[in-house]
């Protein structure tokens, strides 16, 4: 009985530590195309705000420090790839963790700095 739940402990310690180690590495033969996608987004940000101050939403004060921010997101993406830090939907870099966390940049409706 107790090799039984030795072997099942160590089956599963060695099924644990074997998808951790696949979910770990990254392909970064794709990060120059990510880097690419990201400044179109970051061009597109900066174009919804050029709208905004034409609709009149924002003034250019405003649009100034909004864009201001988008690039210093930009810079910082760009840099994470740069260092095999690609991304994901998991918390990260989606305002989670990145530089907006806890209000340290503007919100999508407050661009006071």
């Amino acid at each position: 009985m107790k090799k039984k739940i030795a072997l099942g402990v160590l089956t599963l310690s060695l099924m644990i530590g074997g998808a951790t180690t696949a979910f770990a590495q990254t392909d970064l033969s794709k990060a120059g195309e990510l880097k690419d996608l990201y400044s179109q987004m970051f061009n597109l940000q900066k174009q919804i705000v050029e709208k905004q101050v034409e609709a009149g939403a924002m003034n250019k004060e405003d649009a100034k420090s909004a864009k201001k921010f988008i690039d210093q997101n930009q810079e910082y993406r760009n840099q994470a790839i740069d260092n095999g830090d690609l991304g994901g939907f998991n918390g990260q870099h989606c305002g989670g963790n990145g530089p907006n966390m806890m209000n340290q940049g503007p919100s999508s409706t407050n661009y006071n700095l």
